[in-house]
């Protein structure tokens, strides 16, 4: 059951300082866990592609060149470290997983889970034991949200045999906050993401199928955003294959059809401190050219984005008949 770092606080505290970079490869359960404990890493590489990378339980913390600064929100330690994490991360029972990326060599690929069920310690009854999910995502820096691990399962009775595990079973990612700068957040799995807080500005990057004119052609889930603080913003963004980009119309279906992938749930209870645009690109690269790019507005009633501006086809001309005599 373990992995290559596990912290267990028992009868005193319980700390891992590693102050350096790491490289840690684990194919079995979590790579690096915490149970009470706290550990700290400078930063480097570390694959787990069983359970999780990452994973807190029971009030301990996991702190990958991170800190929580003096508003207790998390800050990145060093603008120059490299932190390279593939494999999901999950938080639980009061558990906390803060990361600080912070530079175009770093990067996250996985699920973050936190709205994990299960026997509840002080009730010792089952129920939502959650744990919290903080990150640091800027200067170019990239989280792939796409399953990596095995699943984790959720259901109470379920077959806890990892063997027989499948990645339909982990549940939808939810994080705490995240406090982005020129980040890259590339929505690659059908799973739900939900930002509890969010803060500064990153592309949230979608492929599409066909001409990307239906919701149906956007594969990944949806992505929501809590609340915001003042002056956030979210480029969505796909690329053009499949649009005839000289086609007013179907850019515009394509542009209000991505926008629709971004929920700002806050708007409607009245909050108005997020900003969207909706993006058609070259590519799907952080340095693509944009092609074409409208404001987004949000749904009162359920706070999905959309554009407007939909062109008004001319209207018919009645021919002229001319009967010849």
């Amino acid at each position: 059951d373990f992995g290559a770092i596990e912290a267990q606080k028992h009868n005193g505290s319980a700390l891992v300082d590693i102050k350096g970079l790491v490289d840690i490869d684990s194919k079995m359960w979590r790579a690096v866990e915490s149970h009470g404990a706290k550990v700290s890493i400078g930063g480097g590489t570390i694959r787990g592609t069983d359970v999780a990378s990452l994973a807190a339980y029971t009030g301990g913390s996991i702190l990958v060149n991170a800190k929580l600064n003096d508003e207790n929100k998390v800050e990145a330690t060093s603008a120059t470290r490299p932190v390279k994490i593939t494999g999901d991360v999950s938080a639980e029972s009061g558990g906390h997983v803060m990361l600080g990326l912070n530079n175009k060599d770093s990067f996250l690929k996985g699920l973050v889970t936190t709205d994990i069920s299960g026997i509840n310690p002080d009730t010792q009854k089952w129920g939502k034991i959650p744990g919290k999910v903080s990150m640091v995502l800027a200067n170019g820096a990239v989280w792939e949200h796409k399953q990596v691990g095995v699943g984790y399962y959720h259901k109470k009775g379920a077959d806890f045999n990892y063997k027989n595990r499948g990645k339909g079973e982990s549940i939808d990612s939810h994080v705490t906050s995240l406090r982005a700068d020129k980040g890259i957040l590339l929505q690659n799995d059908p799973h739900k993401l939900t930002i509890d807080k969010y803060e500064g500005n990153m592309k949230l990057v979608y492929e599409h199928e066909n001409a990307g004119t239906k919701a149906e052609d956007y594969k990944s889930g949806d992505v929501h955003i809590g609340s915001a603080a003042e002056g956030s913003r979210i480029t969505v963004v796909t690329d053009n294959s499949g649009i005839t980009m000289t086609d007013e119309a179907q850019v515009y279906e394509v542009l209000n059809a991505l926008a629709g992938k971004l929920y700002y749930d806050a708007y409607k209870t009245g909050e108005e401190k997020l900003s969207g645009q909706a993006t058609i690109a070259e590519g799907l690269t952080s340095s693509s050219k944009t092609l074409e790019m409208k404001d987004m507005l949000f749904k009162k009633e359920n706070g999905q984005g959309y554009v407007e501006g939909k062109p008004t086809p001319p209207p018919l001309v009645n021919p002229v008949r001319h009967q010849i005599v």
